[in-house]
């Protein structure tokens, strides 16, 4: 009786590990199935990835390319600039003249110190070209300051004579005869402004103030 309980048993014990070693072999089959299935779905995954960053490459190479050309056309631009400046007497650096003088187009300015190249004084051999008297009750009286050496034609420019008449000029004649003169000089000399002294007889400063500016507006003015 205890051999065939035994033998029960140990046919019992049979049957279970034969089950579980069935199990195991499926639970093999079924992971190495989902193993692969799952494999083929990243496939396109990494495909997709793959063509997004040659897409993204494509592109940056693009851009660079025409940064390179941007950049190309910069320098030329600069080199033509650092000429242009050469040429007309300006340092490429500082970006401030070289001399007193500056020559564009054919023509020569004079520089006055403290003001800018972009607009010069208009060249005069005898650098000032009237002198103006600010005078009481809103009054300028001016003379012409030419030398032999400045350009005749000045004289002949709309305003200069009344200008350098000697008369007597209420504020509104003599912004009328500075305004033609301005505008007909800058067509023969370019964009640039003439050199003026001014000499201040007024003893009142509101005046005086008001006649300075007037001819400030029109000229570099040298005062005392």
């Amino acid at each position: 009786m205890p051999n065939a309980s035994r033998n029960r048993r140990a046919q019992i014990v049979s049957l279970s590990m034969t089950e579980l070693m069935i199990l195991l072999v499926f639970m093999a089959i079924a992971f190495s199935f989902l193993a692969k299935k799952e494999g083929l779905k990243e496939i396109p995954r990494l495909q997709y990835r793959l063509n997004e960053m040659m897409h993204q490459n494509a592109t940056l190479k693009s851009e660079l390319a025409a940064r390179q050309r941007e950049n190309a056309n910069l320098r030329r631009h600069i080199l033509k600039l650092e000429q242009f400046l050469s040429e007309i007497g300006i340092d490429g650096r500082t970006l401030k003249p070289r001399s007193t003088t500056i020559k564009i187009g054919g023509r020569t300015y004079k520089r006055l110190s403290g003001h800018a190249p972009g607009r010069p004084a208009c060249a005069l051999a005898s650098h000032f070209l009237l002198e103006f008297h600010l005078l009481p009750n809103d009054i300028i009286t001016g003379t012409s300051l030419r030398n032999e050496g400045d350009n005749a034609k000045s004289s002949a420019k709309a305003g200069f004579n009344t200008l350098a008449s000697g008369q007597p000029l209420s504020l509104g004649q003599f912004g009328d005869a500075a305004h033609e003169l301005a505008r007909s000089a800058s067509a023969d000399y370019g964009a640039c402004v003439f050199a003026v002294k001014a000499i201040r007889v007024t003893n009142n400063a509101e005046t005086f103030d008001a006649e300075l500016s007037l001819i400030q507006r029109y000229f570099y003015v040298s005062h005392n």
